[in-house]
């Protein structure tokens, strides 16, 4: 019911935050949820013991003054060096695989305790791309088949019970972003702006960081998106992507991680590929890919409504 009182709080919440960002930063999402929260239903009000010796781990990292930072081409050519020369990255047209998808599992299905696990399932996947954006899914999943489909403009979903239905512009975003298999190769031709921004530490790896901004977006994002991209400094290999997306309540983060890069055709790519997002249980999954072939040749049909 709309009158319950943890929504009346929420609401409250949600007006004090943007006031407080009309009031202060010019309707900027500074101040979030987040900035009390930090994911705890009770804000800390009492900072912890010898703060000034804990690792800040919510602070923006920072870049040494006495660090040189390359220019974008410097890093971008040492990437495409990396996986086989752009040229030869550029020859894809295509790309079948065959790999095995780990998603979140529901649990206690129909009881009140309903939850998640995160990545507690897996599906076998069939996945055919077609340059530039066409994708089709086929997933085994314990129910049954299950069929997602873009043609570059609209996507679908057919379930095991036989039903279709156009996907939602929250999922049509995602779907569109698997879709687009060789953005890895066409940076300077996604990207409108790049900048290197900083220098930071992925595990074990010292990456140099791009800011970028996409050329355009096509299905459109809800909201103004900006990207970073992680290059590993002694390798030149791209290790992450971060996908930031402006809402009214602060920046919405997608986080993409590339390991295990292998040859396919003269042409490195990652067999390990993990998606994540705040809502993990759900939306989170790891691609590990079996086996990839490039430029087998795919029948347009397959990117029909199924």
């Amino acid at each position: 019911m709309d009158d319950k009182p943890p929504k009346q709080v929420a609401r409250r919440m949600i007006t004090m935050v943007s006031e407080l960002n009309k009031a202060n930063f010019g309707g900027r999402p500074v101040v979030t949820c987040n900035t009390c929260h930090r994911g705890q239903t009770k804000p800390a009000a009492v900072p912890p013991i010898l703060q000034g010796e804990v690792s800040p781990t919510s602070e923006e990292p920072r870049t040494k003054a006495s660090d040189t930072l390359p220019i974008v081409d410097q890093v971008l050519e040492k990437y495409y060096r990396a996986i086989g020369g752009q040229a030869a990255a550029q020859k894809i047209t295509s790309r079948v695989s065959k790999l095995s998808l780990l998603r979140g599992k529901l649990v206690n299905a129909g009881t009140p305790n309903v939850a998640m696990i995160p990545r507690g399932e897996t599906w076998a996947v069939d996945l055919y791309q077609k340059a530039p954006n066409n994708y089709l899914a086929v997933m085994n999943s314990p129910n049954g088949t299950v069929y997602q489909v873009f043609n570059g403009t609209t996507g679908w979903l057919k379930t095991p019970d036989g039903r279709s239905r156009e996907v939602s512009s929250g999922e049509l975003a995602r779907v569109a972003r698997q879709a687009d298999f060789l953005w890895p190769y066409r940076l300077k031709e996604k990207y409108s702006q790049m900048s290197v921004t900083g220098k930071e530490k992925i595990d074990d790896h010292e990456v140099f960081v791009i800011e970028a901004t996409e050329a355009s977006t096509s299905p459109p994002a809800s909201g103004h998106q900006t990207t970073r991209l992680f290059f590993d400094l002694k390798t030149g290999l791209l290790l992450r992507r971060t996908i930031l997306t402006e809402t009214p309540f602060g920046l919405d983060p997608e986080q993409t991680d590339f390991q295990d890069y292998k040859e396919v055709s003269g042409v490195k790519m990652p067999f390990t590929v993990i998606v994540s997002y705040l809502d993990d249980k759900t939306y989170g999954t790891t691609r590990k890919y079996i086996e990839v072939k490039h430029n087998a040749p795919i029948d347009d049909a397959k990117f029909e409504k199924p």
